[in-house]
């Protein structure tokens, strides 16, 4: 007859497996409802043909998104925002920031870029632009007019 000790599997084995069944499941928060954001910018009438689109919640007016949704500026002026790595905004009021700058010089990676619009567009304070994201809004509601 053998001494060793006998082992027990029941508890420990038991915690494995409830352990695993929770991260399996998830227990972190629900993901953000995101709207979707698509439109144009447009600079003197006619579509900015690059830059990217920057929306900062209006924590003034009530929006606590801890994110800022961006979206890339096409060669038409369109624009869709993402909230990485899905697609679109939390619904709510923003400040919006516009950056289009392009290469100063070519031959000289350090030089200080060309802004292709005024330069306040480029901050959310002194941009003056904007805008409520809606689930429901009409296509075109976030277009973007600078003047």
């Amino acid at each position: 007859m053998s001494t060793a000790p006998r082992r027990r599997r029941g508890p420990p084995l038991l915690a494995l497996a409830v352990g695993a069944a929770l991260l399996l499941t998830g227990c972190g928060k629900p993901a953000e409802r995101l709207a979707p954001v698509e439109s144009q910018v447009r600079y003197q009438g006619k579509p900015l043909t690059r830059g990217v689109v920057v929306f900062y919640p209006d924590r003034e007016k009530g929006n606590t998104s801890p994110h800022e949704p961006r979206g890339t500026i096409e060669a038409d002026g369109r624009y869709k925002a993402t909230t990485h790595p899905r697609e679109g905004a939390a619904p709510g009021p923003y400040r919006v920031a516009v950056i289009a700058t392009e290469s100063n010089d070519p031959k000289n990676p350090y030089a200080l870029p060309r802004w292709l619009i005024p330069e306040r567009f480029g901050q959310p304070d002194t941009s003056g632009l904007r805008l409520e994201v809606r689930p429901d809004a009409p296509p075109g509601a976030f277009d973007l007019d600078l003047k």
